[in-house]
């Protein structure tokens, strides 16, 4: 009865708060903030909801000086640019100037949002996430979403401690989707 009791106590200390800090909280819901309009890279004002129709890969990252970041960017260009269906859409608290810097450097055929008051990521449960009890800071976190056609979160992946999500794991999801 002890062991079961602190066995409990364990499981619930290590998993506390884990469908918040991976995203799962979200799957099955529709996108929050979907008609929210940030500035994007592109040099206009873009929502998820004018994405209606197509399935769309949500990827956060914490900013252009992120080397993982950037080849996620680029990952993910290659994932949508062979399903018609889909689109993809970054999110950062960098400023759109920087933003659109990194979307010409990467030659990136989709917007990165300027998330720059955290407006989309705290609606993602993705803002001041904590990792091994540090706070990442004042930046969206390392996360990828794929919401469906209607706009529905079907699957979620945030990765703060590797900066790495796989391509493989995302295809699956966009299936799925």
């Amino acid at each position: 009865m002890v062991l079961a009791i602190v066995g409990t106590l364990v499981w619930l200390v290590t998993h506390q708060g884990t469908a918040s800090s991976t995203g799962q909280g979200l799957v099955g819901k529709p996108a929050p903030l979907a008609s929210l309009q940030l500035a994007s890279s592109e040099g206009h004002q873009v929502s998820l909801s004018q994405f209606s129709g197509k399935k769309v890969v949500l990827f956060f990252y914490e900013g252009s000086t992120c080397g993982s970041c950037q080849q996620e960017l680029s990952l993910i260009q290659g994932l949508v640019a062979k399903r018609h269906d889909t689109v993809a859409v970054a999110a950062t608290v960098d400023p759109v100037g920087t933003s659109t810097n990194v979307a010409s450097q990467l030659k990136l055929s989709y917007p990165i949002l300027a998330d720059v008051n955290h407006q989309l990521g705290s609606a993602f449960n993705d803002f001041h996430v904590e990792v091994a009890g540090m706070d990442m800071g004042d930046v969206d976190n390392y996360a990828v979403y794929v919401l469906d056609a209607k706009g529905v979160v079907r699957w979620a992946d945030q990765a703060p401690s590797t900066m790495w999500i796989s391509d493989s794991d995302i295809s699956a999801a966009l299936n799925r989707a």
